[in-house]
């Protein structure tokens, strides 16, 4: 037992040993150099959805003023929201709305 622990620790020391020298570690961050090469992840390039058109985008992109007088008709609460952000939304755009640009963009 002894002699085949001091066979691998010699066998680990030679391989570490002749490993490469010049190793430089690289970010995992995302770049705008990243994304500009890898694009956005469209529909179309997935073969999913749909584009939306002119209409689809208007329906979607909604402000809200502080007061919420300009909040769209429906339901829900403070708290519904907050919940469905903490669900949804809070892996890609963080729990404070900053998001992980340039991928996941600020939402405030």
């Amino acid at each position: 037992m002894h002699r085949s622990l001091i066979l691998l620790s010699c066998t680990v020391g030679v391989l570490m040993a002749c490993g490469p020298s010049d190793v430089t570690p690289r970010s995992t961050a995302i770049t705008s150099a990243d994304y500009a090469a890898f694009g956005p992840m469209d529909g179309a390039r997935l073969g999913l959805g749909r584009t939306p058109d002119k209409t689809a985008l208007a329906a979607m992109d909604t402000d809200i003023d502080a007061e919420g007088a300009t909040l769209p008709s429906g339901r829900g609460s403070d708290e519904e929201g907050k919940t469905l952000y903490a669900q949804q939304c809070a892996m890609c755009h963080a729990a404070d709305g900053r998001g992980m640009p340039p991928a996941f963009p600020r939402l405030l």
